[in-house]
């Protein structure tokens, strides 16, 4: 499967969602960024299971037992970059609960999880690191 969401533009059009950004004026300016890529995730993360899911709505179950995949992220820090920054594969856990991230940010199959990080890398640190 080739996934078409290419962009947040894209993945707004696919959803029929509007690519208005939120208003953040009232936010301290250093949260700013990492509320509007936060939103676009969200959308990028609908779009993506949308297009896995047969053009179908997916929202994840966690009450079925099937596998969900998350993606997170491990801190990998060096000299040149004291911040850091590295992904982990998308996991799946089926017998317990941990929150890595928000249950609407599961991806329907591990493909959906890989193009996510490999398409929209900047959309996961902007997220994910402030």
């Amino acid at each position: 499967m080739e996934f078409k969401t290419k962009s947040f533009e894209d993945a707004c059009k696919l959803l029929n969602k509007s690519t208005a950004l939120p208003e953040v004026s009232m936010v301290d300016e250093e949260y700013r960024n990492k509320i509007i890529a936060h939103h676009q995730r969200m959308i990028l993360t609908e779009a993506i299971n949308y297009e896995a899911n047969g053009h179908k709505k997916w929202i994840p179950d966690y009450t079925n037992g099937s596998l969900k995949y998350e993606v997170w992220v491990w801190i990998k820090a060096d000299e040149n970059n004291k911040s850091g920054f590295g992904f982990a594969a998308p996991l799946t856990f089926y017998d317990r609960t941990r929150t890595y991230s928000g249950s609407r940010l599961s991806f329907f199959s591990e493909k959906a999880a890989y193009y996510y990080i490999n398409q929209f890398e900047d959309n996961l640190k902007a997220d994910m690191l402030y």
